[in-house]
């Protein structure tokens, strides 16, 4: 899954589509330096009006030929450049994405009961391995 990659308002779904092929193969080969087979990719989500003005973007969800290259893709989502707007993630299913969702309320009900607000807890991990809860500081200025 690719979030936060923009639309271009004034091309139909099948130019979209196109687009965010060569620009995700183009990506994948010069910041990655490898090449993969894409069978498809598709936005989920209809295309709304108010998205162009709330920069709030369709996901991408990209079918590669193989798991080995899922899984290199995700090894190496690292190597994207900081400055891009988008980011790479895992596609996780309704049941994966609910109990992330419960681990985030975790993580927030942990910090708010915390008297000493120098710390937060994040969620890390993956519903497929095994999720955790870890500790950071908060920096302030």
């Amino acid at each position: 899954m690719v979030h936060d990659l923009g639309e271009n308002k004034h091309e139909n779904e099948e130019e979209q589509r196109v687009g965010d092929k060569d620009f995700i193969e183009r990506t994948l080969k010069q910041q990655m330096g490898f090449d993969v087979t894409i069978i498809k990719v598709e936005r989920i989500g209809a295309r709304k009006d108010e998205m162009y003005t709330n920069e709030r973007w369709r996901p991408l969800k990209v079918i590669l030929k193989s798991e080995e290259e899922r899984i290199r893709i995700l090894a190496s989502a690292h190597k994207l450049n900081k400055d891009d707007d988008f980011r790479v993630s895992d596609d996780f299913s309704r049941k994966e994405r609910e109990i992330i969702k419960q681990w985030h309320r975790k993580a927030k009900e942990k910090t708010s009961k915390e008297e000493d607000k120098s710390h937060i807890r994040k969620v890390r991990g993956s519903p497929r391995t095994k999720l955790y809860l870890k500790k950071f500081t908060t920096e302030t200025t």
